[in-house]
Parts: C-alpha cells; structure tokens; sequence
C-alpha cells in the first residue's frame, strides 16, 4: 500500500512496483478505507515536504508528518501490515558536519520540516519495539527528477533551461548529495526488502557524493547543450550522506549519474508548483 502516491515520490514508487509485478493499492491517508487485499508493506509518502510551508505554519507541519505517521501506524496494527516504510530527510544531520553524515551520528536538525521527521522516526521505531512491525525510514539526500518542485534548486536550474534562460540562482557555493528519483525510489524499495520484525532501520539513501550548486547549474547546462564554463571550487556548507549501511543491507548503491539524472528532467515535464 501506498499513501500519498500522487506525489513526486509516489508516482516513481508507484510504478517501479509495479514494473516489478507488485499489486499496488493508493490510500487516501486522509480518509483511509481498508485494504481490499491483505497488504504485506506500507510506504508512507503522504505529507508536507515543503520546508517553507512547514516554516509557516508549524501547527499544520505537526499533523501532516507526526500525527498523520502515528494514524498510519495505527492503521497498519489494525490491518496486520508488516513492514513500514517511511521517507525521511538528510537534513535531521544539520549541515555542521565536516565529513559525510552516518546513522549513527546524532541528530541536529535546523529547521521545522527535519525536525517532524526526527518525531515521525521515533514513533515508527516505537511502534517496532513492540515486536510485530518492521520499520524503515530512508533518510534521502537531496532528490530531484522529472516531476520535482521548481521551487528546489535542482528545479529551478531546470525550468530556467527550459525556458531559453542560463542558469541563476541565489547561492552557487552549497554542497549536496544529489539523488535521481529513481534512485531514491529503488533504495526505498531494496530496504522494504531488507526489513525485519521488530526492528526499526534509520538507512540513508544517497550518492555518497558531494556536488556544489555551482556544478549542479554547470551539469545542468552541459546536458542542454549549452557550451562548457568554468566552475568556481566549491566552498560552502557540505551536506553529503554515508550510504554505506545501504549498500550493506540491499547490495546496491544508485547508479544514476548527475548528466544522465539532469538531462532526463530537461527531456520530461515538470511540477511548476
């Protein structure tokens, strides 16, 4: 079962399971209606991902992430759903870390939106501790992809390239770990896999690289065709996960590179909101 499957997210996870001949059911999280067949995974994806609008309006933040995660436990001890899979974010690391983020380092989340991940995780990891769930939560790096808000950094680049425009945004200097949707959605998936009973998983989803938005706008251009510029060294703060726990659980690591990624998000439409 999947809840919030009309998203960026949903829609990618939604139809890789299906590719793979997964019986896929949607759930209104809002409304939700029993299942219509007996469900072995829950993927949780409904909820605000915005970090702005978590910003504005914490209350709303609260219901959307937390208590919406903690009505989707519930729903899933009712319906006898054993596994648990639920999006989290790199940025419960803060952004203070002088190497790349790992599992086991504590948690320094600078924003509202990370922090209702930290409160989600733990009422997933709470649930597990009662012996008959399975949980994950994939800690994904900065995702982008066909589908994305332009409002991200990786979106705007793009709908700037599409548009005719060069590349600008406000900030050249940060560094991210830069992930393709379908990455991220296959890492979700292999870890489902990798689940055990009674047991909750905090496994970053990621590259393991560090690319500056400099580079990324650079990338970007390149893939459209544009000719090559120099890019300035890279010297702002660093956000990169450790994916090495997830290459241990599922035997993989995301393949898709940075060029490939950017130039499949030029060729596809985009969320323009």
């Amino acid at each position: 079962m999947v809840s919030g499957a009309g998203g960026f997210l949903g829609r990618r996870l939604t139809r890789r399971l299906k590719q793979l001949g997964v019986s896929v059911e949607s759930l209104n999280a809002r409304r939700p209606a029993a299942p219509k067949r007996p469900a072995d995974y829950f993927f949780h994806l409904a909820g605000q991902a915005d970090a702005s609008k978590c910003e504005a309006d914490p209350k709303a933040a609260h219901e959307a992430n937390v208590a919406l995660t903690g009505r989707m436990l519930d729903y899933c001890r009712r319906h006898r759903i054993g596994v648990f899979v639920l999006p989290s974010t790199a940025y419960v690391y803060g952004s203070v870390l002088k190497r790349p983020a790992r599992e086991t380092d504590a948690a320094r989340p600078q924003s509202r939106y990370p922090k209702t991940k930290i409160v989600a995780e733990a009422l997933l990891a709470k649930a597990c501790a009662r012996g008959k769930l399975a949980g994950v939560s994939a800690r994904l790096s900065n995702v982008y992809g066909p589908g994305m808000r332009a409002a991200t950094v990786a979106g705007t680049v793009i709908a700037q390239l599409k548009k005719g425009r060069e590349p600008k945004v406000r900030d050249l200097s940060p560094v991210r770990d830069f992930i393709f949707v379908d990455d991220a959605v296959e890492g979700m998936i292999r870890l489902a896999s990798a689940a055990r009973r009674g047991r909750f998983l905090a496994v970053n989803v990621s590259t393991g690289k560090g690319v500056s938005v400099a580079r990324l706008a650079e990338t970007a251009r390149r893939a459209a065709g544009r000719s090559p510029r120099a890019v300035a060294a890279a010297n702002g703060p660093a956000l990169i996960l450790d994916n090495r726990r997830l290459a241990r659980l599922t035997g993989w690591r995301p393949k898709t590179s940075l060029r490939r990624g950017l130039a499949a998000c030029l060729a596809k439409p985009y969320a323009k909101k």
